[in-house]
């Protein structure tokens, strides 16, 4: 699976905002689309440890699009479950927190690290028979 990031953002020396260009199949430019990154909150890493089908996997994002490509059941929805349980500690799909365990494993552990003006590092964890675990910069 591989983690595509649409375009290169350049900044505009008269705005200093940042521009994504995207293109046609056939290489013509269609438009550019603006915005400011210090409005916007973005995932800048992201670490499993025991998630669904993750034994261990690091990921790093741009702040413009991200894209998930592979096969059928390599685990790109559990990437995007993962950000969802990290951004309100519970799964899209299931309601049970022990159901997102790697199999033959006791706990999951999802870290993220979000940037808008300043970094912020989020830690989810669950371990059967214990309580979840919330964490910020800590």
């Amino acid at each position: 699976m591989q983690c595509l990031d649409e375009a290169d953002p350049k900044t505009d020396e008269k705005t200093n905002h940042k521009a994504l260009q995207r293109q046609t199949t056939n290489g013509k430019q269609l438009t550019n689309k603006y915005w400011t990154l210090n409005h916007y909150m973005y995932l800048k890493k992201l670490s499993l440890t025991n998630f669904k089908n993750y034994s261990q996997a690091e990921l790093e994002f741009s702040p413009g699009i991200n894209c998930f490509v592979g096969n059928n059941g390599v685990g790109k929805t559990n990437i995007l479950d993962a950000i969802h349980y990290l951004s309100l500690t519970k799964s899209f799909f299931n309601n049970i927190d022990s159901v997102n365990i790697r199999h033959n494993e006791d706990y999951f552990i999802i870290q993220g690290t979000f940037v808008k003006e300043e970094e912020d590092n989020i830690l989810c964890s669950f371990h059967r028979q214990k309580q979840k675990t919330l964490k910020r910069n800590g």
